[in-house]
């Protein structure tokens, strides 16, 4: 379990620093809903040409 959490813990440090954000899971989070939403939204540009 120990090394489960570990792994997490590392996983969420590679994101922030990919995000370039703090590293607590609600900052990861948010950082990661926008990058969603401005893939849907470029997305839904090109469907509409």
């Amino acid at each position: 379990m120990q090394d489960e959490h570990k792994r997490m813990d590392s996983l969420l440090t590679r994101l922030s620093d990919y995000l370039n954000c703090d590293d607590t899971l609600l900052d990861i989070e948010n950082n990661v809903k926008q990058v969603l939403e401005i893939k849907d939204n470029k997305n839904s540009r090109r469907s509409k040409l």
